[in-house]
């Protein structure tokens, strides 16, 4: 990233290089950022699915009952989908993946597309991140 200073980049190789010293295997996993999407999309979704079973609970007990139980439930795994998303993003690897501008979307045997980049997919992480926590904070 042209935007990027020289002493930005050389910190975060240095940091990257420790990182993997004392976390070898995982550096061998990559990034990890598509997990963290897989996952925070689902929790989005099964979170989503139940407030609109809890809105039922407005006019009858039991789908109220139930999906605050759920509720509970899915808090701690809400928490745990930001937690992710942030730990993989901010982590030395995720800084360092997010430095690039290259394209991050593969097409077909040597083609890749603009649509996305890595720096721009890291920028949807952290956000990403971020309001899931201003939503657990309201869930909970």
């Amino acid at each position: 990233d042209p935007e990027v200073s020289k002493q930005e980049v050389d910190t975060a190789i240095f940091n990257l290089s420790i990182y993997c010293l004392e976390n070898p295997t995982q550096c061998e996993k990559g990034t990890q950022w598509m997990g963290a999407f897989a996952f925070n999309a689902s929790v989005l979704i099964v979170t989503a699915i139940n407030f609109i079973v809890m809105a039922f609970g407005g006019f009858f007990f039991y789908p109220r009952y139930f999906g605050t139980w759920c509720n509970l439930c899915y808090g701690c795994c809400h928490c745990a989908a930001f937690i992710t998303a942030l730990s993989v993003r901010f982590n030395p690897y995720g800084i360092f993946c997010s430095y690039n501008v290259e394209s991050s979307t593969f097409v077909a045997y040597d083609q890749f597309t603009d649509d996305s980049t890595y720096k721009s997919d890291g920028t949807m992480l952290a956000g990403l991140g971020f309001v899931q926590i201003i939503l657990w904070v309201i869930q909970c």
